[in-house]
């Protein structure tokens, strides 16, 4: 892979880790938007590098398998959470 997307998918998982322990420990409410806005940013550059990963990963006659794969998964793992935690908010 190369040296782009190799930044891109461990900045983007570094940055997430750290914005989700600022998130952990921020002490006011405007600390932890800010920790949460800098989640979303850095989450943005996950999804494209885990895609660039597939490509980079899987032959062209498998790769739609592979992404139609990665987005039900995706999907399938994030609906339970969804409809579960968006009554608590």
């Amino acid at each position: 892979m190369d040296d782009a997307r190799s930044i891109a998918a461990e900045g983007g998982a570094a940055g997430f880790g750290a914005a989700s322990l600022l998130c952990a420990v921020a002490p006011t409410i405007e600390l932890l938007v800010a920790a949460r806005g800098l989640q979303g940013l850095f989450g943005a550059l996950l999804t494209p590098s885990a895609l660039a990963v597939i490509v980079y990963a899987f032959p062209p006659d498998e790769r739609g398998r592979a992404i139609g794969s990665w987005t039900a998964w995706a999907r399938t793992a994030s609906w339970p959470l969804s409809w579960t935690s968006s009554g608590r908010v």
